[in-house]
């Protein structure tokens, strides 16, 4: 056997990976061979002071090649050659990552194995290489960032703030952008779109390099499907502590049993409150407006002061207010209409024909009566007397009732607008969120910042490096949300009429959510399309 049939020989007795490696390894000879060569010859070329020709560089003044510092520019780049040709091709081998196997707390009946503890140690924060890029990520993080930029964040949210309570397309939500946003948006697509390319080789590359991060996924996935053990943090100090599930439950469970500090709610005051907050929020800045009904009725034809609250800053505080009072007024003597009022003296005896009513008016009711007395009677009745008492403190509640009712402001007779001058150029910070990807996530940041600065020179951009895949991603102590009470869920619900979908994220709980869209198709989907008494069903499920 000689060097020219070894390869058939591989071929035929052996496995086709052998012959793979014995190309590699001939590759590596016949490169070490040349690079041998190569020193060989740039060291004869120094000791006779001969300079290569790939190292003649023009100058200005083609008469410097016969100067002194010429001729020690070449030198020193001669020898910086030999340099990189000696230790340039060496194999770069990185020095073992050691771990303290010390800082794992074993406390369960588990008896973890050698790679579990130096898995361990690295520590929850530890950042491991992702399986795949994250492209979702990726594109929602530049997205929002290009939104934080331009300025048409709020004017985004607003427009899918209507998507989501109306259930319809808003023309409004279609916008154009100017040439700084287009040119910025072209460059975020452009830097994007490489980022991704170099990111996805920088993660196949490094799983080469660590070949112990694929044994880490499966050793952390076995310790995760493992529902007997609970792996945390100590309470001091940085550390993995490993405890039996029983144990660590049981120990909780002797906490919360103590009445005196904690006490069992039997319904979520967080949906209350959130309803509540959505009605109350101001969302509009215009004062209030006066204007008079004459009363024709009586003498002189004085006029009945009424305040349109409409669009004002306390109109929704007020309307939720008023949604919580209405409950404790048990009122018979109101009457609902003229036609109540008539079918009320029908149903009188005869003998109440020799009573006469008598009708008593109050000049300007509602100017005359006591806030600040009524305010404590209503606080009095919910918080004294009623039970069950609100959620809300006290203090709180008789804030909200100040501000629906003393703090109002309104216009009357003539508004002289004036002069708004425009508020000076601030410097905003924006914050860019980035997927580490080692060098390619430092490149793709340092470019994105130089393109907001040639657009948005006022705008200040803050990198942040986001590691999404880290080992304490694998476990958590904390209780599982039900999906119907996560908020920000992107949602899917289906028409059982007509099959179409409505996609959609909502800020509230989803189950508040899916109950409105029952509520609607009970509404209006059996008087269109059904008869009565059909049930519809609807399919709402959460998107992954």
């Amino acid at each position: 056997m000689n060097i020219d049939n070894v390869e058939l020989y591989l071929r035929e007795n052996h496995h086709h990976r052998i012959l793979l490696n014995y190309h590699i390894v001939k590759k590596f000879y016949l490169r070490i061979a040349l690079v041998q060569l190569d020193i060989r010859f740039l060291k004869s070329c120094r000791t006779k002071d001969i300079i290569p020709k790939f190292l003649w560089f023009k100058t200005a003044n083609w008469n410097l090649t016969a100067s002194p510092a010429y001729k020690n520019s070449q030198r020193r780049l001669l020898k910086q050659y030999i340099k990189e040709k000696l230790y340039g091709h060496l194999l770069r081998t990185a020095p073992k990552h050691t771990v303290d196997p010390a800082v794992v707390t074993n406390l369960s009946t588990r008896i973890l194995s050698n790679d579990e503890i130096d898995c361990l140690a690295n520590g929850l924060d530890y950042g491991l290489v992702p399986k795949r890029f994250d492209e979702m990520n990726a594109v929602g993080n530049i997205e929002q960032f290009f939104h934080r930029v331009t300025d048409i964040y709020q004017h985004h949210k607003k427009c899918m703030k209507d998507l989501r309570d109306n259930d319809k397309i808003i023309p409004n939500d279609i916008r154009v952008l100017n040439t700084n946003e287009m040119t910025l948006a072209s460059h975020l697509r452009s830097l994007t779109d490489t980022f991704r390319h170099q990111a996805d080789r920088y993660r196949q590359k490094q799983y080469q390099i660590r070949g112990e991060q694929k044994q880490y996924y499966k050793l952390l996935k076995s310790l995760k499907q493992d529902n007997s053990i609970v792996v945390t943090r100590p309470d001091k100090d940085r550390g993995i502590v490993l405890m039996n599930k029983s144990d660590y439950l049981s120990k909780r469970h002797a906490i919360l049993s103590d009445s005196a500090k904690f006490s069992c709610l039997f319904d979520d005051p967080t949906i209350t409150r959130e309803n509540f907050w959505s009605m109350a929020k101001p969302i509009g800045s215009t004062p209030g407006r006066l204007y008079g009904l004459p009363k024709i009725h009586k003498q002189d034809n004085p006029l009945r002061p009424v305040l349109s609250s409409i669009g004002t800053y306390n109109y929704g505080l007020a309307k939720a207010l008023k949604k919580m009072l209405s409950k404790i007024i048990r009122n018979e003597a109101v009457i609902k209409d003229t036609f109540a009022f008539v079918n009320q003296l029908r149903s009188l005896p005869k003998s109440a024909s020799k009573y006469k009513m008598v009708s008593f008016d109050i000049s300007s009711l509602y100017t005359n009566i006591p806030l600040n007395e009524t305010i404590e009677i209503i606080l009095k009745y919910l918080y004294d007397e009623n039970t069950p008492r609100p959620s809300m403190d006290r203090k709180d509640f008789k804030k909200l009732l100040e501000f629906a009712t003393k703090n109002s402001h309104f216009l009357f007779d003539v508004y002289e607008p004036r002069e708004i001058k425009p508020p000076k150029p601030e410097t905003d910070i924006v914050v860019l969120r980035v997927l580490y990807y080692g060098n390619p996530s430092h490149i793709y940041g340092k470019r994105v910042t130089t393109a907001v600065a040639a657009q948005y020179p006022l705008k200040q951009v803050r990198v942040v490096y986001d590691v999404t895949a880290r080992i304490g991603h694998n476990f958590t102590t904390k209780d599982k949300i039900p999906t119907e009470l996560r908020s920000g869920v992107v949602y899917e619900a289906t028409c059982p009429v007509c099959n179409e979908k409505y996609i959609g994220e909502t800020c509230r709980h989803l189950k508040t959510r899916i109950n409105e869209h029952l509520s609607y198709q009970k509404r209006v989907i059996p008087s269109l399309t059904q008869p009565r008494g059909t049930a519809t069903n609807t399919t709402v499920q959460p998107q992954k």
